[in-house]
């Protein structure tokens, strides 16, 4: 509905703004902290916002994690074959624990 969807933008440009509340390559400096961690990366091929590229450099950073490139996709979580990787992981790690 147009309310969620205007709040969704305030919501992003609040970050936008605030650089994500993060500084340069924080995640990835800080990965130590979190490596043991399950972690499987879904990432639109066309994504103009979070691009591709960012995903690999987070997969290759982080060992033991998954990425899944979904190449018709953008940015949405809604997009089919998105939505379809995201439950693909969920289910992964519900059946799993983990997912290597």
């Amino acid at each position: 509905n147009e309310q969620t969807t205007l709040g969704m933008a305030v919501l992003d440009a609040w970050y936008f703004k605030h650089q994500l509340f993060l500084e340069e390559d924080q995640l990835i400096q800080g990965l130590a902290r979190i490596r043991q961690l399950p972690c499987y990366l879904v990432q639109g091929g066309h994504d103009m916002i979070a691009t591709p590229n960012s995903a690999y450099r987070l997969h290759k950073a982080w060992p033991g994690s998954v990425l899944k490139i979904v190449n018709d996709a953008g940015h949405a979580p809604t997009e089919p074959g998105t939505t379809s990787a995201l439950i693909e992981a969920t289910e992964r790690f519900k059946r799993d624990g983990r997912f290597a």
